[in-house]
């Protein structure tokens, strides 16, 4: 019993490990922010070239019905996703391409528009998104600093006692305030 008691504080302080870390670290909270914030904006790109790939495959089931890849909208919507990430290229334009020839006209044009265009727009909103979030926390970081040494200069103030004498002695709340900040 008591070996089992002692795997379960163990189970428990792994799991509240992390939550204890971003506590703590100011770096790890905005590490986190700036993922948020980048998840959100990319969600909102790659719900764009998911609508696109689907867009397609509707033009697909219309156009190349006969095809097995093409039969319904559901396999229709997988096969263009998998030519989008270029793994199964010739494989299935190929059989399609064989029979019609201006069917080059839309698997060219779905390729320009998912490889060169989404993709790279997926990642440039990644990395300026990024860059955006580090010149926020780079900001608030200076700022921190600067209203952390205003304190501690103002903590450093020499305090007056009901009489007028000088008191050499430092507030209490001036140090939390400042250790807040740090």
């Amino acid at each position: 019993d008591g070996a089992k008691r002692h795997y379960n504080i163990i189970v428990w302080s792994s799991i509240l490990k992390p939550i204890v870390f971003f506590y703590v670290s100011a770096k790890a909270r905005d590490a986190l922010s700036a993922l948020v914030r980048v998840t959100k904006i990319v969600f909102k790109v790659i719900m764009i070239e998911l609508f696109l790939i689907l867009s397609f495959a509707t033009m697909a089931c219309h156009l190349y019905f006969e095809f097995h890849p093409f039969r319904n909208l559901s396999s229709s919507f997988l096969s263009l996703f998998e030519l989008s990430t270029t793994t199964v290229t010739p494989s299935l334009w190929f059989p399609v391409y064989s029979q019609y020839k201006h069917s080059a006209f839309f698997f060219i044009l779905f390729l320009i528009i998912c490889v060169f265009y989404m993709h790279s727009l997926v990642l440039s909103v990644v990395f300026q998104t990024y860059i955006q979030a580090m010149k926020l926390i780079r900001e608030r970081s200076f700022t921190d600093r600067q209203e952390a040494l205003n304190l501690a200069f103002l903590a450093l103030r020499p305090k007056c006692d009901t009489e007028g004498n000088d008191i050499k002695m430092v507030e209490v709340n001036d140090v939390k305030t400042v250790l807040k900040i740090v």
